[in-house]
């Protein structure tokens, strides 16, 4: 988008391969994009992701320099002006486009003031059939993906499969690693041909690279008949979303998945990682109360202080990234706030929009509070507002958070242990 609304002229550009996007597209559409939010909607609305592309200088990350390479694919570049007469408000635009908007409900009263934001929404919610080949990932110098894996069968390696989650892309099972007896989580992504090396460099990398007690520890990697298996620390508790739609949290609680959550980020933004995806299924739990942030697919270095490329997941996806402005590491505590939120209110704000329009409200609204204001403590809302404020110049780092007085009232993780044995019998 080269020229501002009030020209009269919107440019917005979306690098793709149109044949392969515009089948997905048709394909999802009705599951993406659909405005009644059943509770098949709001778990595919929890797993959008959108990623976009980024620069691609030389930076350093645990003291290798690392090459970031070029975008793949095709361009196809867009010519959008405003029209007011026409049924979306815009002239030039393509078809799938126009279906975004109308199934999002935005009329030619709403896209001229707005237009940049809408036509940001819609690349960040098309670019989710692109992910690989729009992403520019970290990589050691002179690695390819089979520099990483280990050269055995994990058939033979791995036995007791049990599948706990599955995505579009990758299934996870529960495992035991048969020369130790040892349970593992396994992540089988279905088929690689599908996945840049580069890709998937990137998530295991820095699975490897990152050592931390709140980041889930990688095991191995490896190739067996074209799906790749990565096996990483099996937590008991699988998922913080699944006690999150089961129980209600308490300030306390709320304030110790916050600190650990926060002592994980602290480590990647001390070595200028982005996680770009903070959410609660996001977040493993273990049997003795660990909290651990997992999945790194989306995880990118941080290049001269500030990053452009669309990523994240709609409903927890900060401002600055929905409008397009460069960013930081502050986008992952954004994010961290919604997910306390989401903690205190049983789901992330504007949850029973679609996306786009959530993603319109995230742009033009004030920064989301808790539904209740009377219920919660003024350090409660004080924490919220410090991880929220729509100016990200002003939003608090993971270090200032960490000596917020609401952090510091935080509960130990007892509490998790007692609701994993609920769980258990319930």
């Amino acid at each position: 988008m080269d020229e501002e609304p009030n020209k009269k002229t919107t440019k917005g550009s979306l690098t793709t391969a149109m044949n392969f996007l515009n089948k997905i597209l048709r394909r999802n559409r009705n599951k993406n994009l659909e405005i009644n939010t059943t509770k098949a909607d709001m778990q595919a609305k929890r797993t959008m992701t959108s990623p976009g592309s980024a620069r691609s200088p030389k930076p350093e990350i645990m003291g290798q320099e690392i090459p970031i390479g070029a975008p793949e694919g095709f361009k196809r570049t867009v010519h959008v002006s405003l029209d007011p007469h026409s049924d979306t408000g815009f002239k030039g635009i393509p078809e799938d486009w126009r279906n975004i908007l109308q199934v999002n409900g935005f009329s030619t009263e709403q896209t001229p003031q707005d237009s940049k934001i809408l036509l940001n929404g819609i690349e960040i919610l098309t670019n989710e059939a692109t992910r690989a080949s729009r992403t520019k990932f970290i990589s050691p110098v002179g690695k390819k993906l089979d520099d990483f894996l280990i050269k055995k069968d994990p058939t033979k390696l791995f036995g007791n499969l049990v599948r706990l989650d599955e995505g579009a892309c990758a299934t996870v099972y529960k495992g035991t690693y048969l020369p130790t007896n040892k349970l593992c989580a396994i992540k089988i992504i279905k088929d690689t041909v599908n996945a840049t090396d580069e890709s998937l460099i990137n998530e295991i990398y820095i699975m490897s690279a990152c050592k931390n007690d709140n980041i889930v520890e990688f095991l191995g990697a490896y190739l067996h008949e074209g799906q790749l298996w990565i096996s990483m620390e099996f937590l008991e508790g699988g998922k913080l979303t699944d006690l999150i739609t089961k129980v209600e949290f308490s300030e306390p609680e709320i304030g110790y998945v916050c600190k650990e959550i926060l002592q994980s980020l602290k480590y990647l933004h001390r070595e200028k990682l982005l996680h770009r995806d903070i959410k609660s299924d996001n977040v493993l739990i273990g049997a003795k109360g660990e909290v651990k942030l997992a999945d790194f697919g989306f995880c990118v270095e941080l290049v001269n202080d500030k990053r452009k490329t669309v990523i994240g997941t709609p409903y927890w996806m900060a401002p600055e990234v929905v409008m397009g402005t460069p960013y930081d590491s502050k986008i992952d505590i954004w994010s961290l706030g919604i997910m306390a939120l989401e903690m205190a209110d049983g789901d992330p704000p504007h949850m029973h929009l679609p996306p786009l329009r959530a993603l319109y409200q995230i742009a033009k609204q004030p920064a989301p509070k808790v539904q209740d204001l009377e219920k919660w403590s003024p350090e409660f809302q004080d924490f919220l507002e410090c991880c929220l404020r729509k100016d990200c110049n002003t939003r608090l780092t993971a270090d200032q958070l960490l000596q917020h007085k609401f952090i510091k009232q935080a509960t130990s993780g007892d509490f998790l242990i007692r609701l994993l044995e609920w769980k258990k019998n319930n």
